[in-house]
Formats: structure tokens, sequence, C-alpha cells
């Protein structure tokens, strides 16, 4: 049986603990300490003052003994909430998830709405894998208790595992139950995690109406504010939220980001470092916050050109947290996208010598960053172990790397990944489409022809035949292989496609015959049907059909007269026949309604050409 805590301890050992307790308050633990344990001497049998010996040693950094101290206290009284609490914290910051689990749960049953052990429990069943019952132990504090409090807390751990419709759910029904400002901007975040800014942007209105003071709202109405383009707005909340505590590093977060959303990196980059200034240090807390703050600093001064010193700064940042995978995963896609593969391979190796898992969010790093290097064999075999577990959505992300170095002109690296992806799943139409359309680029036009003629009959095919048909139908064009054009290109008018849009090539009819998409290796995208259509004009004019050719680009016009395809390929019919003046209109439409750099290039260079 365990021995019992003594109620009355005499007054001497009252006086000494009031003693330490304003000793701790004034910052001067040891001699607290020293103060308590005299205490202790003459009532060992008290279990508050072994809870507090607990805390001292703990503040004092001595974790063994405050271990040794919190558990007798619990051993002298099963009911000292507290010291439940202050061990199962210890045993959490120790990483002893298992242990942490236990005792905290003694305390949630103890004190079932404190929202501290219901936190710290959510991590640690996380950390084991346990997700579900940590759902299920925050569900049922919530139910139990109806505290707003720890309604927010369940509703932000459903946020951290990203079950943010069920986070919006819980959160709603919170600032209905509690409507406070605190609930009601809880409900917002999680509406902005959703991407329903309109919502979030009502409820933070209606937490402003509570208490105009309430400095989160303001700020949150930003990060509503610019989703929506509304930067000004943006700006100006920001500005009230500075008004109300401009000491407050997260209201600076605010205010740069609504800066740089304005296109004004100097003041966003004064506002950056204003927030660094402000973030409170040793406060694990922010941590998140003075990170933003930093890489808003480094958009800023990329913005501003000073491209040296954003790059030095993030190579700081990484070092100051060499631990956060996010900042090693920006520093190395800003340097691969700066050409700098080497640079990037070693802040990767870094990364990984400090612990961060190799077969983590990085993965894809690498693997680009060796295709970048041109050493693809090495990128394969580094990755292709990976792909045994999560298969789809590696293969997704792979994919996304191929289609990523293709636009960036690294068509050999963009190549090999699609060779690689095919290897591996030589059933799948996409992979083998995509290396087909890169080797029409490259002038292989039979190895092409092949690829797509192979997904055709791959068992995924339907999903992609009009993608498939439309690529066969241009490269047919190529070939003069008319019929089997007019086949493949008169199919895919035929389904009944989605609006999807793809990285797709036109073909053109120029001096008696069909010339490639004016950019070998195109990046903009166009609708297959679009795509489809304005390969059909090309291949009216080639036999001899000027007036369906003609009939078609204005039908193409009248459909979307908002968009440059129809005038341009109505220019192409206007400039065969010889009506040159009619066709400079029709590209200078074009070039009116196009967005793209490479469209507008393309159709500034036909405008050049034109016979005066």
């Amino acid at each position: 049986m365990a021995a019992t805590s003594i109620s009355n301890p005499n007054e001497r050992v009252l006086r000494l603990i009031d003693a330490a307790l304003d000793l701790r308050q004034a910052g001067e633990q040891e001699l607290a300490l020293d103060i308590l344990l005299q205490a202790q001497k003459q009532a060992p049998d008290y279990a508050p003052l072994h809870l507090l010996v607990g805390l001292a040693y703990r503040d004092a950094g001595r974790l063994d003994k405050a271990e040794t101290s919190l558990r007798r206290a619990i051993e002298l009284d099963p009911g000292q909430a507290e010291a439940f609490q202050s061990l199962g914290l210890l045993l959490s910051a120790q990483g002893r998830s298992a242990e942490a689990v236990k005792i905290l749960k003694r305390h949630a049953e103890l004190e079932p709405g404190d929202p501290i052990t219901l936190k710290a429990l959510g991590t640690e069943l996380s950390r084991l894998g346990r997700q579900e019952e940590a759902i299920h132990l925050l569900e049922e504090a919530w139910r139990k208790t109806q505290s707003a409090e720890v309604g927010i807390t369940y509703g932000r751990y459903l946020i951290r595992v990203r079950q943010w419709e069920r986070a919006e759910e819980v959160l709603r029904e919170v600032a209905a139950a509690t409507p406070e400002p605190k609930p009601l901007a809880e409900w917002a975040y999680a509406l902005v995690m959703l991407e329903r800014y309109g919502e979030a942007v009502q409820a933070l209105q209606q937490a402003l109406e509570i208490n105009p003071e309430f400095d989160r709202a303001w700020r949150g109405l930003t990060d509503c504010y610019i989703p929506l383009g509304q930067f000004s707005e943006a700006l100006e909340a920001a500005e009230r939220a500075l008004a109300l505590d401009d000491r407050h590093c997260r209201n600076w977060l605010a205010k740069a980001n609504a800066l740089l959303s304005l296109q004004r990196y100097t003041e966003a980059l004064e506002a950056a470092r204003t927030g660094i200034e402000c973030v409170p240090p040793n406060d694990p807390e922010v941590l998140p916050v003075l990170q933003e703050l930093h890489l808003q600093e480094v958009e800023a001064l990329f913005q501003l050109s000073r491209v040296d010193e954003a790059l030095a700064q993030l190579e700081e940042l990484r070092r100051q947290f060499p631990t956060v995978e996010r900042l090693t995963r920006i520093q190395a896609s800003v340097l691969n996208s700066l050409g700098r593969p080497e640079d990037t391979l070693r802040v990767l190796e870094e990364a990984q010598d400090a612990g961060l898992p190799v077969d983590g969010d990085l993965a894809p790093l690498r693997y680009e960053t060796l295709h970048l290097l041109d050493r693809p064999d090495e990128a394969w075999a580094f990755i292709r172990p990976m792909l045994a577990t999560q298969t789809e959505q590696r293969l997704n992300v792979l994919a996304e790397i191929g289609i990523s170095l293709y636009a960036r002109g690294r068509v050999g690296a963009a190549q090999a990944v699609f060779e690689q992806l095919r290897s591996f799943a030589p059933d799948a139409a996409r992979f083998t489409n995509n290396l087909g359309f890169i080797l029409i680029g490259e002038g292989e036009l039979t190895e092409a022809e092949q690829c797509f003629l192979q997904a055709l009959g791959m068992p995924d095919s339907a999903e992609w035949r009009p993608l498939l048909l439309t690529n066969l139908g241009y490269l047919y064009l190529l070939q003069g292989n008319y019929t089997r054009a007019d086949e493949c290109l008169r199919e895919v008018a035929s389904l009944a496609t989605k609006e999807w849009e793809a990285i797709l090539r036109v073909a053109y009819w120029q001096d008696g015959q069909v010339i490639p998409d004016y950019t070998p290796h195109p990046t903009r995208s166009l609708p297959v049907p679009v795509a489809a259509n304005a390969n059909r004009v090309t291949l009216a004019l080639a036999q001899g059909q000027i007036e369906d050719a003609e009939a078609l680009a204005r039908q193409m016009v009248q459909e979307d007269p908002d968009t440059p395809w129809g005038y341009e390929m109505l220019g192409w019919v206007l400039r065969a026949t010889g009506e040159f003046d009619e066709a400079r209109q029709a590209w200078e439409r074009a070039l009116e309604r196009a967005e793209d750099p490479e469209e507008q290039e393309s159709v500034a260079c036909w405008l050049d050409a034109l016979p005066d």
C-alpha cells in the first residue's frame, strides 16, 4: 500500500515553502531548491513538497532527480494531478512517448479538460502511430467537457493531421457553442486551410464585432485577403493589427506578406526584419514564425536582385535549423532553379548528416538533382527501391519532376526520367505518352509514333486517348500522312472530352508545306479540343480545303473569342490565301489576347514575317 501524504505540515515547513516560492519567482532557482530540500527533510512524506522539488530540479536541468521527486509525489498522493502532468510532460520532452502517454492519461482522468495535457497526448500518440486513438481521446474530452479550449485543442489536432474537413466541423461547433473571438478565429483558421477564404473573412469580422481590438483577427484577415487578390485590404488589416500591438512578430509577418503581394519589396524586407527583432528568445512556439519571417526576407532579397545576399541568408537559416526539412527543401529547390545542382547535392548530403531521412520529402529533390548533374543511372538506383511503397503517389511526384525539367529546358534529363518511369510502369499510358511527346521535339518521329501506338493499347488508355490521338494527329501531319491525321483529329473532336489542358503542339501551313510548332519544346498549355481543332485547320489547308479551314478557324474564334487560338489559326488561313492585311489583323487580335510569353513571342514572330 502506498504511503499517505501528511495533510498538515508544521508552520516552519509552510514558511520554508513560501520563502522558496518567492525565491523562484525572483529567479533564484538554486537557492529556492536548497530551501525546499530543507523543508523536505522535515516533512519527508508531504507530497506537494516532492512536487515542488521535482519542478525545481526540472528547471535546473537535473532531469533524473526531477523524475524521482515527481514519481515520489505521485506515490505519496495518487490524486496529485499536477505531479502526473509535470511527470508526463517531462517524459514527453525526453522522447519517452509510451511512458508519457500512460502518465498523461492518468492526469486526463483526474482533470479531463486540461488542454495542455490533451495537446501533449495528441503529440505523443501521433509519435507512436496511434493517431486514431488520439482523435478518439480528444473527441471524448470535447464531448464530455464542452470546453471551448478543449474543442480548440481537438480541432487544432485535426488540422495538424490534415483532417481539415473534420477540423472545420469541430471548430464550427465550438464557435457556435461559444461565439467569442478566439473560437471564431480558430474556425476561420480551419476555413483558410480549406481555401474557403470568404467564409473565413465572415467569421473573423464576427470576432471583430465582438472585440475590435483582437489583433489576431486582423492579421487573420490579411491571410484571407491575399489569396482573394485583395492586397490593399490585406495591408490595411495588417496595419490595424500592428496598431494594436507593434511588438507582436506575427503582426509583422502579416504585414510583410501583404507587402510582398503588392510587390513593395523594400518595405517587405524592412517589415520582415522588424518582425525578426520582435521574436521572443527561447520560445519554441514561435520558431515557425521566425522561420517564415526569414523566408520573407529571402524572398524580398531575391525580388530586389540581391541574389548572393538571399542565398547567404538561406544557408544561414538552414544551418540554424538543420533538422527542419522544409528549410532544406526550399534551399535545395532554389539552388536547382538557379542552375547550381552541385551546391544542391551538398545541401542534401548535409541534411542527411544532420539526421533528416534520406527517403523522406527530400528524396525527390536528390533524384532531380542527380538528373541535373547528368547522372541518371545513379538517380534511378537511388529512387527505385522507394517505389515499393506509396507507389502511385511517388510516381506522380517523379512525373512532375520530369515535366518540370522539360519546362526548364532540360529536355535530355526529362527524357531520361520518363524512360525510367516507363521501364518501371510499362503499362502506364501517361509515361509513354510523355516520352513520345519529348521524342517528337527531338525529331525522332518513328520512335514517338511507336510510343503513342503502344500507349493506345494499354489498360488505362481510355483516360488518355484524346491526348494520345492529338499528339498522333500532329505527328502524322508532320509525316504527311493526312489520312491518319484526319482519323485521329476527328476522333478527338467527336469524343466527349473534358476541357483539360496539356502541353501540346500545333502544326502550321506555310509556303506550301506543313511546318512544326514554332517552339520545338513548348511549355504553354492548350485545351485538348483546341489543339485538335487547330491541327485540323492546318490539315484542311494541306489538303487544299481552304473553305473548310476558314470555317473551322472562324468557329474556333466564335466559340472562344477571348483567347488567342482561333485568331492564330484564322491568321494562317488568311496568310495562305494571300490576304496579308486581314492576317495581320487576326494575329494582332491574337497578340492582344495572349497571356503566355511563349505564345506572345510566336505571334510576334509571325507578324514580323508577314509580307508588307
